[in-house]
């Protein structure tokens, strides 16, 4: 993992269950919007965080606590 994947991750952590915005994950790891949106999709896209909500076009992200999530990491 990179070291803004372990940022986000860090993030979202220390404010779960809180979620937060791509703009506030940007503000949080000092990244460009653009650059947290990416590594965003890809989390998502990878089952380890989730989008829980959408504030007009905001989208609010915390991490997957899904037990079939939690399954697959223990292989890891």
């Amino acid at each position: 993992m990179t070291d803004l994947t372990n940022s986000i991750l860090e993030r979202l952590k220390m404010v779960a269950p809180k979620d937060l915005s791509i703009d506030e994950i940007s503000t949080l790891t000092g990244a460009h919007r653009n650059t947290v949106s990416k590594y965003i999709y890809a989390l998502e896209k990878s089952g380890e965080i989730q989008m829980t909500r959408q504030l007009g076009n905001a989208k609010l992200y915390t991490l997957n606590t899904e037990e079939k999530h939690a399954a697959s990491n223990d292989y890891s």
